[in-house]
């Protein structure tokens, strides 16, 4: 993936072991590589030539300190002015040149007011000093590891592994995780020793000394002091603001756009006259609702042009290692079908704009009157972790019982220990600050090929905006209240536009959108039921969502040989940690129209595929290492 590769410290390092780490994930022909090395350090950055195109390391005059630095910063055009005026001035107008003036004048006070997507390292020849640091959201995966005075930064983890001496060993800790919640809490990847670079992240090294803290913290302040109107016209002047600060005449920009509310509502944020130069993107069965409601909205707002993908089975099957091995199985396979779109979004948009965490934040996806009601911390936390991939009993049929036991009192720890790590709050901002630290940070993930073609930038992330919607108290947040009013007041000509999950406009009655929210669910469960009662032959298409895996892999036999050859792998090669006869046994349930067990399927299968694809990439330990 695009981004920064860095070594650092006294070890002594081939040449040949460098250019593989950097080989191994430089993807695309058309990637740009800048490179400087000498004894104790090796910095390389590998980008698109779309953000910061010029040539880096970019260097004081002396000579004696240099950055690299991928991404983009937005909002500080007048900060850049000042530094322009002092001794430490850098040659360029450019966001490397605008950091190291900034870190020669002022050390690392200035990050903190970053806003952008970004990662960035600073080394110091004569202090023998690096720094490390990234955006306040982590945007730009990366994964570093410390291991014996050496530090290794890479974009992918797999890069790192290609460092003679490191000890390649499979994280329990993530495997438990993985069937568990279907992602990594904290900042854990597969391999012991590697570690997923946390947002916000400051690092410094020198002496052999590492240090790593974070320099700014997400925290919910709910200000009670301002009337919804208030709220509305300020998110409405700082949203606008944010996007205008995003869009460059340089580039052209596009929109991935479904049938929810945050893209459009970032595309109600374009300027006027900007609307009809923004490209739209949309994926899914041509007669889903989220492709009728994207079409409207793209017609409404007189974009440029709004591109139409129609999914489809093979979409997913065709492009399942090439997923797993960009996203070293971080990222479950029900959305590989992505890799068929990007190649065209490419040809079309050098950036493209992200709707981030608006439906969490301002639309208090992730709240219930339950949660906000819930004065008990503990049965808190009992509600939120009993949202699981594989149950404790499913996990000790997945897997073989001696791997089990190594592992089955990993996730209920592994819960504990991230949610100790929430502050007091209310008891919606406890829930919504837990799923932003471990569902939303996770998410970041799924950029990963993206960022292999085109840049991404998310408007709703920046500074200013996301702080008034911490401010925003949860009661006003839950069941999309304020935001409905936020959106029609930014975008009236959207207003009477439909919301995928409830199928009525922002525009309806508050009272009109829950109870189609529930009766959508209900009829949703009743098909469901229908179907496993009737073993299938009753069977509801789901015109709803951009893609049905119940319905794929219940009617579409292409199915049949992929499971079966996952099947086969894991009898034949990894029989000591998965049993294989409960991944056909899960099929065969699914297939009989007994139970909907497609999206498990879909994380086991992830898991299988890494297992073969980096085989030789980890050992497991032996019972007691762990």
């Amino acid at each position: 993936m695009t981004g920064i590769f860095v070594i650092f410290g006294s070890k002594k390092l081939e040449e040949d072991s460098v250019q593989r780490a950097i080989n191994i994930i430089t993807h695309e022909e058309y990637h740009q590589i800048d490179q400087f090395r000498n004894n104790e350090f090796t910095g390389v950055r590998i980008h698109l030539g779309i953000f910061n195109p010029h040539e880096q390391p970019l260097w004081n005059k002396e000579r004696t300190v240099c950055i690299f630095f991928d991404g983009k910063l937005f909002g500080h055009k007048e900060k850049f002015e000042e530094l322009k005026k002092t001794d430490e001035k850098i040659d360029g107008d450019n966001d490397a040149a605008y950091c190291l003036s900034s870190y020669l004048a002022h050390g690392t006070d200035f990050i903190k007011e970053l806003d952008g997507s970004f990662i960035c390292a600073i080394y110091d020849t004569i202090q023998k000093k690096l720094t490390i640091f990234n955006d306040r959201f982590g945007y730009r995966v990366h994964f570093f590891s410390w291991m014996n005075g050496c530090f290794i930064l890479s974009p992918e983890a797999k890069a790192i592994l290609q460092i003679p001496g490191f000890k390649r060993e499979l994280n329990l800790d993530a495997v438990a995780e993985w069937f568990a919640f279907g992602k990594f809490l904290g900042n854990k990847t597969y391999f012991k020793g590697i570690y997923l670079l946390p947002p916000a992240s400051l690092i410094e090294i020198s002496d052999d000394v590492f240090s790593s803290h974070s320099y700014w913290e997400l925290t919910y302040q709910p200000d009670y002091s301002k009337t919804e109107d208030e709220v509305i016209e300020d998110l409405i002047i700082s949203l606008r603001k944010s996007v205008s600060d995003r869009i460059d005449t340089k580039h052209r920009y596009g929109i991935t756009l479904s049938g929810g509310l945050d893209s459009r509502t970032v595309l109600a944020a374009v300027p006027e006259l900007r609307k009809n130069t923004i490209s739209t993107f949309t994926f899914g069965n041509g007669n889903c609702d989220e492709v009728t409601i994207a079409r409207k909205v793209s017609s409404r707002a007189r974009v440029k042009k709004h591109f139409f993908f129609p999914l489809d089975t093979q979409d997913i099957l065709d492009h399942i290692s090439k997923d797993v091995w960009l996203h070293e199985g971080r990222n479950y396979i029900g959305l590989s079908f992505v890799h068929a779109t990007l190649d065209t979004i490419r040809k079309e948009s050098d950036v493209i704009f992200d709707g981030f965490a608006m439906d969490l934040t301002l639309g208090g996806s992730y709240l219930s009157q339950e949660i906000l009601s819930c004065e008990n911390r503990e049965l808190l936390q009992d509600m939120l972790s009993h949202k699981r991939v594989f149950s404790d009993e499913e996990m000790s049929k997945v897997l073989v019982d001696s791997f089990y036991n190594k592992i089955k009192k990993i996730p209920q720890n592994s819960f504990e220990a991230q949610f100790s790590q929430i502050p007091n709050l209310h008891p919606g901002n406890i829930s919504d600050k837990f799923a932003m630290d471990n569902h939303v940070a996770w998410m970041h993930v799924g950029d990963v090929p993206l960022l292999n073609k085109f840049e991404v930038v998310h408007p709703t992330g920046g500074n200013s905006f996301f702080e008034i919607l911490t401010s925003i108290p949860p009661e006003w947040r839950i069941n999309h209240t304020l935001y409905r009013k936020f959106l029609m007041r930014l975008s009236p000509s959207f207003s009477d536009i439909r919301y995928q999950k409830t199928m009525v406009p922002v525009s309806f009655p508050q009272i009109i959108w829950n109870i189609s929210e529930k009766w959508i669910v209900i009829k949703d469960s009743m098909k469901r039921k229908l179907f496993f009662l009737s073993k299938g032959i009753s069977c509801f298409s789901n015109h709803r969502s951009y893609v049905n895996y119940n319905e794929w892999m219940y009617s579409d036999s292409r199915w049949e040989p992929c499971i079966s050859s996952m099947v086969d792998l894991v009898k034949n090669n990894y029989s000591d940690i998965l049993n294989a006869d409960y991944l056909e046994h899960l099929y065969r349930e699914h297939k009989a129209g007994k139970k909907d067990n497609s999206v498990k399927i879909l994380y086991l299968i992830t898991f299988i595929v890494f297992l073969d694809l980096f085989r030789d990439y980890y050992i497991i330990p032996s019972i007691g290492q762990q």
